[in-house]
């Protein structure tokens, strides 16, 4: 909503296809294969075939769900996440094993767009790729490889509390645990 000098409203800073690819990851964007024409990421369906994916002449989110989906020949799908700020790969085989995302030669693209993992289901979410407003997001700390972050115990008062940090997206997460 608008108000008279200011704008409110829910999560703004999110992905759409025509968001530019070197803004994602708190504009760090992405890291395509050296040599144009190499596979930039290794896609294993379910059904156990595997597809090499190129998108080095992708620009927008746009282009490079363009550019996978039509790589895939409709065996899986790139598409944005629910919560806009990730991706999503759907596997649409019918298969009954693993649904993973790697990366390719000298590629980081699995891993910077947050999907460089195996899941058993059809439904493969990946990881913000976009903070929201007022934060960052936690991978691009530490020079932009970013944390590991797990349980900590927090001395309060002479009270030991454990805080259990696995899963903060972004620093404000962090904060609010």
């Amino acid at each position: 909503t608008f108000g008279a000098s200011s704008v409110t409203g829910a999560t703004i800073n999110r992905i759409g296809r025509d968001t530019a690819l070197n803004t994602l990851n708190d504009g760090r964007g992405i890291r395509t294969a050296v040599n144009t024409g190499q596979p930039d990421l290794v896609l294993q369906l379910r059904n156990g075939t595997t597809r090499n994916i190129e998108i080095s002449s992708a620009r927008t989110v746009g282009d490079l769900i363009d550019s996978f989906n039509s790589q895939t020949g409709g065996a899986a799908r790139l598409e944005v996440g629910s919560n806009g700020r990730g991706f999503r790969v759907v596997d649409q085989t019918g298969g009954s094993g693993t649904l993973s995302v790697s990366n390719s030669f000298n590629s980081g693209v699995a891993s910077d767009l947050g999907l460089q993992f195996g899941v058993g289901s059809d439904t493969l979410d990946g990881s913000a790729l976009r903070a929201t407003l007022g934060t960052v997001l936690t991978r691009s700390l530490n020079g932009g490889s970013g944390l590991e972050l797990g349980g900590i115990v927090v001395n309060v008062g002479g009270t030991e509390e454990p805080v259990d940090l696995s899963g903060a997206a972004t620093v404000q997460e962090i904060l609010e645990k």
